[in-house]
């Protein structure tokens, strides 16, 4: 039996990130220019201004499985690109 999620990465580490879209209740972002990941309010801790369409950032944050689709928590928003 395991403790914790298989698809959780429990590192917290530094990445970049770019917000592509925008949507009511979520946003889709741009992970260190290689994959997407689903970005919600609930897991952002950041200023809301850096969620508009085009805004780079670079942030401490883990990246998740939640019911199939990759997720992205952020802890914390490192520098503004």
């Amino acid at each position: 039996m395991r403790s914790r999620p298989v698809a959780t990465k429990p590192q917290r580490r530094i990445v970049t990130i770019e917000v592509e879209k925008v949507y009511p209740g979520f946003a889709v972002v741009l992970v260190n220019d290689r994959f997407r990941a689903r970005l919600e309010p609930s897991t952002y801790n950041g200023p809301k201004e850096l969620i508009k369409k085009g805004r780079r950032f670079r942030a401490r944050a883990t990246v998740t499985k939640l019911n199939g689709k990759t997720t992205i928590l952020i802890n914390d928003v490192v520098e503004i690109i």
